[in-house]
């Protein structure tokens, strides 16, 4: 587990029974289509894409195109920010 991400570790811990307690949150003013046109991939697979960046729980991406995260709670807001405008 230890050169996992942190979305795997909380993936596992989820199976187990014991899903964390935050929030989705939207990404707004973007769409997933556009984010995976823009990291050159394919809408099926960016999910998998956003899980890898610091600080993801979980993705989803709804049947309306959205791109729902889950953050982890204690880590800098400023740092996140960074790393998500990184890869959009």
């Amino acid at each position: 587990m230890a050169d996992g991400s942190i979305s795997e570790i909380s993936s596992i811990f989820h199976s187990l029974g014991h899903a964390p307690n935050v929030e989705h949150h939207q990404l707004v003013g973007i769409s997933a289509g556009g984010v995976a046109r823009r990291n050159g991939v394919e809408v099926r697979k960016l999910e998998k894409v956003i899980r890898l960046q610091p600080g993801i729980l979980d993705c989803e991406i709804d049947s309306d195109n959205r791109i729902l995260v889950q953050l982890v709670s204690d880590t800098s807001s400023q740092l996140l920010k960074q790393e998500i405008l990184h890869w959009m």
